[in-house]
């Protein structure tokens, strides 16, 4: 973790995932911590290009909704579970703007963060550069896909197709500084990705315990009816 107002030397220094889970609460999530850190990760998308622009907002207007929500009672939201059990009482759930939405979204565009820097990781031994779209592309098959529908499909892999070369993008999760060895930042990635797994998974876990989030397996199996319905009814058109 960098000192109190030092420029951390890279994204990955620039997170500390131990801050968000509760002491008090086992392995559920500080709210507060989390849209802290939930901060710092929107800058991902920053980093990926203007394109992605639209999805950074998207990121961070969910992001808000979580922290609307726990600032509207912060003494009965102060873990998730805490404001998914409120808002599960008060019947505001279900409704957008409440923080439970919020919640999912935001846990769906960690997920698709997640799976593209695991293949950056992936791929550190390929010596020749390339463009990162591929990874972008497969991280996104992956993950958001199984929730978006058709026309969020092609949106996402039009973005996908701006995304930066390795070597560009390495530089920019170096803030810059382009005499730091890439070797280093990927020993600096695999502690990151290793917090990040046990955050998202961790999320994942209640929202699905209280109803909220659909397993990736069910997902899959919904989104392949849905293209075989919207493909039936091209041929029928």
């Amino acid at each position: 973790m960098t000192a109190a107002g030092a420029k951390p030397i890279s994204f990955f220094h620039a997170v500390d995932w131990s801050i968000v889970f509760s002491k008090d609460h086992g392995r559920d999530i500080n709210v507060e911590k989390m849209c802290d850190v939930g901060a710092l990760l929107i800058e991902f998308f920053d980093l990926l290009g203007f394109a992605f622009k639209p999805v950074r907002n998207d990121v961070a207007g969910n992001l808000k909704k979580i922290r609307n929500s726990f600032e509207a009672e912060p003494n009965e939201r102060r873990t998730i579970g805490e404001l998914l059990q409120r808002e599960s009482d008060t019947k505001a759930d279900k409704k957008d703007p409440s923080g439970t939405i919020g919640l999912l979204w935001f846990k769906r565009a960690l997920e698709y963060i997640y799976k593209l820097l695991t293949l950056i990781y992936e791929s550190r031994d390929r010596v020749e550069d390339f463009g990162t779209s591929e990874l972008s592309v497969k991280a996104y098959d992956c993950t958001l896909r199984h929730r978006h529908g058709w026309f969020m499909r092609k949106t996402f892999n039009l973005v996908s197709s701006a995304s930066p070369y390795r070597s560009k993008l390495i530089e920019k999760l170096a803030y810059g500084n382009v005499e730091l060895p890439h070797s280093q930042i990927y020993a600096a990635m695999e502690p990151f990705l290793d917090g990040m797994r046990s955050f998202v998974e961790n999320m994942d876990s209640l929202l699905i315990s209280f109803g909220v989030e659909t397993p990736i397996g069910a997902a899959t199996a919904e989104a392949a009816a849905d293209e075989d319905a919207a493909a039936a009814d091209t041929a029928a058109a």
